[in-house]
């Protein structure tokens, strides 16, 4: 695991213990998308993994308050014990423990909520999109983009216009250019 991402992971595991107590959505959403760059900008599999277990929660605890779960307080003290057993075992570089401390944890919220897997499917959509803004920075066309990663164009279109890409000013970039920096963002 490179060390931007355990750092990462480590931060949003030890912050999720009072987000998931507090029922805080926004918090939950906002640990989500931190590890969702991570998962855009590196393609691991262990953010992507944490943005789609962050998310999970955030949406269990939006449908909560109109669904409601039994043994809700068991689901949530057994969370967090499992998010402290990841996180001690990440920072002591016990990678098995945490990869299946993180299954565990996974296997938890499958039981819980019938709707995880259109999450993971959204969550690596989510992720495949902050990718190609990235690749959109480097001067190569939404339309272009789009296709390499296989994302929708409309999609990629706003969520570039919620960041500060279209209002910089760039240099044009000419094709060998913008081909060595396209190399360069896939190697």
């Amino acid at each position: 695991m490179l060390d931007r991402v355990k750092k990462d992971v480590l931060y949003v595991l030890n912050n999720s213990y009072g987000a998931i107590k507090n029922k805080d959505v926004f918090e939950l959403k906002r640990l989500s998308d931190m590890t969702l760059h991570n998962a855009g900008m590196f393609q691991d599999k262990d953010s992507i993994r944490i943005a789609v277990v962050i998310y999970s929660l955030a949406k269990i605890y939006d449908r909560k308050r109109k669904d409601g779960y039994e043994n809700w307080g068991e689901f949530v003290r057994l969370l967090i014990n499992k998010f402290k057993t990841a996180a001690d075992s990440l920072k002591n570089d016990r990678y098995g423990e945490y990869d299946s401390t993180i299954n565990e944890i996974i296997k938890t919220i499958v039981k819980t909520e019938k709707s995880f897997s259109i999450y993971v499917t959204e969550v690596i959509n989510q992720a495949k999109i902050k990718k190609a803004g990235r690749i959109y920075e480097h001067g190569i066309s939404i339309g272009r983009t789009a296709e390499l990663l296989g994302v929708n164009k409309w999609d990629l279109m706003t969520y570039v216009g919620q960041t500060k890409v279209p209002d910089e000013y760039r240099e044009a970039i000419g094709i060998r250019k913008r081909i060595e920096l396209t190399r360069r963002v896939f190697s």
